[in-house]
């Protein structure tokens, strides 16, 4: 006889965005989605303020620099890569559309996005 977890696990989501956390949008947003995902969120401050829901979510990682400086971007980019080698997302989620436009080749070939 074999005993089974009741634990249903959840599907991981990563959520991206220029956004620091702080506004009402990404934060109703990232909560909310938190409810069925277990949630990574990747975003850009400049200071050393986490976001409201940090609780709420699995994994917040913080670019530090400015939101549209391409070193950022650089940053941005390989914490996507690396994520993305690391975990099996079944979904990834954009908030910006010209974040997704730069990002689409390490995007492709994922269900989701």
């Amino acid at each position: 006889m074999s005993l089974k977890s009741n634990a249903r696990s959840r599907p991981a989501l990563l959520y991206l965005s220029i956004s620091d956390g702080l506004d009402a949008r990404t934060n109703k947003e990232a909560a909310t989605l938190a409810r069925d995902f277990d949630v990574d969120y990747v975003g850009v401050s400049t200071g050393d303020t986490p976001p409201f829901f940090a609780d709420k979510i699995r994994r917040v990682v913080m670019i530090t620099g400015r939101s549209r400086s391409p070193m950022t971007l650089c940053k941005l980019g390989w914490q996507l890569l690396c994520l993305r080698l690391r975990n099996r997302y079944h979904s990834i989620h954009v908030v910006n559309e010209d974040l997704y436009l730069l990002f689409l080749p390490l995007l492709l070939g994922r269900p989701g996005v």
